[in-house]
């Protein structure tokens, strides 16, 4: 859809690939191609959206086999059998394997900004992250403990108990937990911060061209038809930008380098070379991207 040609739908395209991935690397369990199951995941566009969404939250087996459980049972109306519960089990656990399959090469992306995040959070610094509108986000951890307070209560003329949470100092069970939030909320945090300041600058560029505020919700705006093509251009000048094509040297890595020292600013420029050496080379120039069918308006065909 970046580069021109055919509007395509990406969930259409993964229920296609999830039929030949199904073939071609579940073949240890038995496979019903009438069976509900085996529809939901190749033709229901809810399924696949949210797996795909969930997938880069960092979401797990047991998650995704739960929520492709509940929309097997809301649109069939029935409870999962036990053969149909295997290959909706089978296919959760080989999602990550299924991404690969898909977008080759995403894995390795993918744990390359692990390794290097983990190298930033093993020296105890706070993680940060830049916008494309050049604001700095940054988060860490604290060690807490919950501690039950007892106390006695005049009105009521009992003794009672509450609990809070306190900060204490580290130890080698909070450095664990301290690293697994890390891991689970950076690629969240990431992509939400790319979401929300493109649509910031939707709105910044919307109202000094027209002196109108954006109505917006989330990823999806409202605004007057005669606006729409000025909307539209401004979605072309911001993603056919040339700093869309160094997001990650400039977000992220660039944060780790002047944050780190000697061996592990080595190791994290190392990965930076390997993450950027594995990416697509895809040029978007105005000539060729076409905004409409990145961002739909209601009714399109």
């Amino acid at each position: 859809n970046l580069l021109g040609g055919e509007f395509s739908c990406i969930y259409t395209f993964l229920l296609e690939k999830s039929q030949s991935f199904i073939s071609e690397k579940l073949e240890d369990i038995e496979i019903n191609k009438t069976s509900n199951a085996y529809r939901l995941l190749t033709e229901e566009r809810k399924a696949q959206k949210y797996a795909l969404m969930c997938f880069f939250y960092n979401e797990q087996h047991l998650s995704r086999t739960k929520r492709w459980v509940a929309q097997y049972e809301e649109k069939y109306g029935t409870s999962v059998p036990d053969e149909e519960y295997k290959l909706l089990s089978k296919f959760s656990v080989k999602y990550p394997e299924f991404m690969e399959y898909v977008f080759p090469k995403l894995t390795r992306q993918l744990d390359l900004l692990n390794e290097a995040l983990i190298l930033v959070v093993d020296q105890g610094l706070p993680v940060k992250i830049k916008t494309l509108d050049n604001c700095l986000i940054s988060w860490d951890f604290d060690h807490m403990q919950e501690v039950k307070k007892n106390y006695y209560n005049p009105v009521s003329g009992s003794h009672d108990q509450f609990k809070l949470r306190m900060k204490i100092s580290a130890n080698k069970v909070s450095q664990r937990s301290r690293k697994s939030k890390h891991k689970q909320s950076f690629r969240p945090n990431f992509i939400h911060s790319l979401d929300a300041t493109i649509m910031r600058m939707f709105l910044y560029r919307y109202h000094k061209q027209t002196g109108k505020k954006l109505n917006h919700l989330h990823d999806c705006v409202m605004l007057h038809p005669n606006d729409v093509d000025i909307f539209y251009k401004i979605v072309t000048e911001i993603y056919c930008s040339s700093f869309m094509k160094t997001l990650a040297r400039d977000l992220v890595f660039s944060c780790m380098k002047s944050d780190t020292r000697g061996q592990v600013l080595g190791k994290i420029i190392e990965i930076e070379k390997e993450f950027i050496s594995n990416m697509d080379n895809i040029e978007l120039t105005p000539s060729t991207f076409d905004p409409r069918k990145c961002y739909r308006y209601e009714g399109a065909k």
